[in-house]
């Protein structure tokens, strides 16, 4: 049986490996999900083909709601592009009519997709039509944001291991003034 020094030190060292696995987990995850200007990759062309579709979809409550895609392909590049949201009850969606209206009426469209991205729907970060960029749902970090989050992520991290530390021994202290 383990003296209670020692179990009470591998306590301590499993909440801090426990948050720094943690910690690796959720910047990982974090930093997964994100494009960052260096990761992107223009693709600059004519606007070939523009469409907007609109479907009806149900969720498991029988509910329906109208889901808008605007699908487009630039001359000379082989991809397809294509974005998507659901409108809930708004069958025409204005931001896809405004999107696609720009695009058309574009010398050039550039879109921005991840460098690593090798589907042939890839994932669109931002569209440039001439020199106006689009607004888009997606986000793009630049590295002080970046640097940022993950200092936020270690404190978070910390704290937790403190705070689950300092409870630990109150609830000890306790424990051993009642015994007393």
């Amino acid at each position: 049986m383990k003296r209670p020094e020692q179990w009470d030190i591998s306590k301590i060292i499993g909440g801090i490996v426990l948050s720094l696995v943690m910690l690796s987990l959720g910047i990982y995850g974090t930093v997964k999900g994100w494009a960052f200007e260096k990761d992107l990759l223009p693709l600059k062309g004519k606007l070939e083909k523009c469409i907007i579709t609109t479907t009806t979809v149900t969720d498991d409550r029988n509910n329906e709601s109208y889901v808008s895609e605007l699908v487009f392909t630039v001359r000379d590049v082989k991809r397809s592009f294509e974005l998507k949201h659901n409108t809930g009850n708004d069958y025409k969606d204005e931001d896809y009519i405004y999107l696609k209206t720009k695009l058309r009426m574009a010398d050039s469209v550039t879109v921005w997709i991840d460098k690593q991205d090798e589907a042939y729907t890839p994932k669109v970060f931002q569209i440039q039509a001439d020199k106006l960029i689009l607004p888009l749902d997606e986000t793009r970090i630049d590295a002080g944001d970046r640097f940022l989050i993950i200092i936020g992520l270690i404190f978070f991290s910390l704290a937790s291991t403190s705070l689950y530390l300092h409870l630990d021994a109150k609830r000890k202290l306790k424990l051993d003034n009642t015994v007393n």
